[in-house]
């Protein structure tokens, strides 16, 4: 991830936050183990473009042990209204 891109897309100043933190913003799943979509939780999302190219898409479902699989189209509709962003970049 570029994270000073990321910094400048939201005109914020912006760190990462503790695990102990993370188990606070996600009570409902394992430590270390962050959901799709911050907006449950209120908490803005943006979504990396090269995801939504994506046919499909995996992610944690609130443990280290169960993944979820879902269309691309099924995972932006779970997106909500995310913004779209250029974050991260292939090399």
């Amino acid at each position: 991830m570029q994270f000073e891109r990321l910094k400048r897309l939201t005109g914020r100043e912006l760190e990462l936050i503790e695990e102990d933190e993370l188990s606070d913003a996600f009570a409902d799943c394992e430590p270390g183990s962050v959901p799709p979509s911050g907006q449950p939780y209120g908490i803005e999302t943006l979504l990396d473009r090269s995801l939504a190219d994506q046919p499909e898409i995996y992610f944690e479902a609130g443990d280290h042990s169960l993944v979820i699989r879902v269309s691309r189209q099924q995972f932006l509709s779970l997106l909500g209204d995310a913004e779209p962003v250029n974050v991260s970049e292939h090399i």
